[in-house]
């Protein structure tokens, strides 16, 4: 008997720990993306009109159909490293910013390839922005800024 309270006392904890960690996930990100998050897609959040200063998890891969066009201030994003954003179809840029102060983190994009096709572009309006440690698979041009006193630091374009 006391085998069988043992083994539900185990289980109890780890149920605990799992939701306790669901909660401070939560509780560090306004908005995630992707399956039993609060959005699913990114651009569901953005034409939400959550306002600015947003902070974004994207957990889920995505395929890019047209582009996302961000243009609140002061979102910070952050992909999870399974979460690949891949261009479909004839779209390009991936992902526009005419935002100040965007922040995007270890996003990875692939298959942005025609040519002419941008993964990020960073618009005139875009300034003070920040891409950092994003990944480019197949990828023509990765980055394009156009913007004002943007950094683009520690990011990589895989072979």
């Amino acid at each position: 008997m006391n085998f069988l309270f043992f083994r539900l006392d185990e289980w109890q904890k780890y149920f605990e720990n799992v939701t306790d960690g669901l909660v401070a996930l939560q509780s560090t990100y306004d908005v995630v993306i992707g399956a039993g998050g609060t959005h699913g897609t990114l651009a569901d959040a953005i034409a939400a009109g959550l306002g600015p200063d947003q902070r974004v998890l994207v957990v889920d891969p995505f395929t890019i159909t047209s582009p996302i066009v961000l243009s609140e201030d002061g979102w910070f994003i952050e992909w999870k490293p399974s979460a690949i954003y891949a261009q479909g179809g004839a779209t390009t840029p991936g992902i526009q910013v005419t935002g100040d102060r965007v922040t995007l983190v270890n996003g990875r994009f692939i298959d942005f390839d025609g040519g002419s096709d941008v993964a990020i572009e960073l618009e005139a309006a875009g300034k003070n922005c920040l891409v950092n440690k994003c990944r480019f698979s197949n990828v023509d041009n990765d980055i394009q800024d156009d913007g004002t006193n943007n950094s683009l630091s520690d990011n990589i374009n895989e072979v």
